[in-house]
């Protein structure tokens, strides 16, 4: 539960002013007589307990796992019996198979795995990774008339299928014998599939420990939990960690546990494949975080099908020879430039469409669109509006007679509810509440921005206020290295699982702009006699409020490791003047 916090008083804060320019601060509750149970219990610090009060732990054994990275409760999965047994069958008789999987890092990773895994069982199995504009998302018809014209014996779809229930009648009518077994973690709709067999975690209870499971990890579970001779999943363990992080599924746990141990994977003894990419991507990968996956090597998978064909991405993680890794790397690197290219230019025009037309920001949503912007990249420029501006964002590129659309939000602010409205204007659309994607005829949008201007004009104005959700107090003479090292009991961090965020308020005793832009922010800052270093990153216009001399502060500790010193400092978020 979050409480606002009263500037007027140095133990609780509220602020008034939105990331960049206003932000809400919110706290916490404090659970004093819970924490210092779970620190007896556990023997850990009572900081620690209630961070884990914050990430909803609640129980002790629930503690229990989180702290110590284990996890016990494996129950099947909805219909995971039934297949499971067609695989061994699909073995059994050496089948010809299709795996059709998505061309995202959980789509790429999932059918790199299943593919690997019936290979070497001895099955004959081709793959589809579809373009993502050729084909678009999911099955179609026309792969649908190829797989039936290929007779293979069993389709197996990973990441994708739930939705397809025309696709799938067409193909059983085409091909009545083929076997078809969905592996899909997507909501799931009212009517499913004629398949033979779905393995989807939405379809188990709400409790279930797989319920949040990606593709890529549930191919890792039903081979788990029930095992085939000769196929041993962990050492897709690594594959599996970069499918949670590239699918910002939540890192709690069983999620968690996955991630630890392929982060482990990848530290002690990483495939040749994924230590070629960390090289690439500039990672330690003997220190890889889940930050090195969804920062380095998440874009580097994604890439290729953000272009259109994720097919290089699953053959470099089918590869095994080590020459042909590195130029396949060489050729993912250069799509990755060129996608990072490709999305420089879309935001220099964007920013000068906003600079030209200043109403564009000073509405409640934004919705911008460009002749000739990579549909495949827009989603990225879409959520960079949403974290500059706190509202949500609609980015539409164009070309001829298509126009897709990329739309993302903040939390609390459902895009997928706006859409909605919008519908009629609207040739396809799909997503959930934070992201979606659309499609419509271009001389639908200047339609369609007014429309949506107007959904987006009945927000209340207290749901676009950035809201900076803060674990607890820490007085500096707390920041420590022996706090530090507490505090790394709680990583892997990601999604449900972030980075302990403290506050303070502290004298500024020194500030100067650092860095070769001069955009951040070096501090040497004083509490009760006590003095800390801290760092604000891209907080250069904070340096107003630091004239008051006495601030709040809102931020993260690390390690400053310098010249051979190893010190506690603190990683600024946000700064607000004393009493503001």
């Amino acid at each position: 539960m979050a409480t606002r916090l009263n500037l007027d008083n140095p133990y609780s804060l509220f602020a008034k002013t939105k990331l960049p320019s206003k932000s809400v601060w919110q706290t916490f509750e404090k659970q004093d007589s819970l924490t210092k149970k779970i620190a007896s219990e556990l023997d850990c610090s009572e900081l620690v307990a209630q961070l884990l009060l914050n990430r909803t732990v609640s129980s002790i054994q629930e503690a229990k796992h989180f702290l110590n990275h284990e996890w016990s409760q494996w129950p099947p999965l909805p219909n995971q019996e039934k297949s499971i047994n067609i695989i061994k069958e699909l073995i059994a008789s050496k089948a010809a198979i299709c795996v059709y999987g998505d061309y995202d890092v959980d789509g790429v990773t999932s059918t790199a795995m299943m593919v690997d895994i019936l290979r070497n069982a001895g099955c004959k199995v081709d793959y589809i990774s579809p373009h993502r504009f050729n084909d678009g998302y999911g099955l179609n018809m026309n792969r649908m008339i190829e797989i039936a014209q290929k007779k293979y014996t069993a389709l197996i779809t990973l990441d994708c299928g739930i939705s397809n229930k025309k696709e799938i009648a067409k193909l059983k009518e085409l091909h009545p014998d083929i076997i078809i077994l969905i592996l899909d973690h997507h909501k799931c709709p009212n009517e499913l599939p004629n398949a033979n067999a779905i393995v989807n975690p939405q379809l188990a209870d709400q409790n279930h420990p797989a319920r949040y499971l990606c593709s890529a990890a549930l191919v890792d579970y039903i081979f788990r939990t029930t095992p085939i001779e000769g196929i041993d999943p962990n050492q897709y363990l690594d594959l599996t960690a970069i499918g949670l992080v590239g699918d910002v599924m939540p890192l709690t746990k069983l999620n968690r546990w996955y991630v630890k141990k392929g982060l482990e994977a990848i530290q002690t003894k990483p495939r040749e494949t994924i230590l070629e990419l960390c090289i690439s991507a500039r990672v330690n990968h003997q220190k890889i975080t889940t930050q090195d996956i969804g920062f380095g090597i998440g874009p580097r998978l994604n890439a290729p099908g953000r272009l259109g064909d994720p097919r290089p991405v699953v053959e470099l993680l089918l590869s095994s020879d080590a020459a042909e890794i590195k130029r396949q790397i060489q050729a993912i690197e250069q799509l990755n430039n060129k996608r990072r290219s490709i999305g420089e230019k879309i935001q220099i025009d964007i920013d000068n469409q906003i600079k030209e037309n200043n109403a564009i920001s000073e509405e409640k949503g934004i919705i911008i669109s460009g002749e000739l912007w990579h549909m495949g990249i827009i989603g990225i420029n879409a959520s960079k509006l949403v974290n500059r501006f706190n509202k949500p964002a609609v980015v539409i590129g164009f070309e001829n007679e298509i126009a897709r659309g990329s739309a993302r939000s903040v939390p609390g602010v459902n895009i997928y509810q706006i859409l909605s409205k919008c519908a009629d204007m609207l040739d396809h659309f799909g997503g959930h509440s934070q992201a979606a994607g659309f499609s419509l005829n271009p001389k639908n949008i200047i339609e369609f921005k007014k429309e949506f201007i107007k959904n987006c004009n009945e927000i209340k104005e207290e749901e676009t206020v950035a809201k900076i959700k803060i674990d607890a107090e820490l007085p500096l003479n707390q920041v420590s290295l022996t706090t530090i090292k507490e505090i790394e009991t709680l990583e892997p961090y990601g999604e449900g699982n972030p980075r302990p965020l403290f506050y303070t308020h502290a004298n500024v005793i020194e500030a100067r702009k650092v860095g070769q832009t001069k955009a951040h922010i070096k501090f040497r800052l004083e509490q009760n006699n006590h003095i800390t270093d801290g760092i604000g990153f891209n907080l250069s216009e904070k340096m107003e409020t630091i004239k008051t001399q006495q601030v709040w502060l809102a931020f993260h500790i690390s390690i400053n490791e310098f010249k051979g010193s190893i010190t506690p400092q603190l990683e600024i978020i946000d700064i607000k003047g004393y009493g503001t």
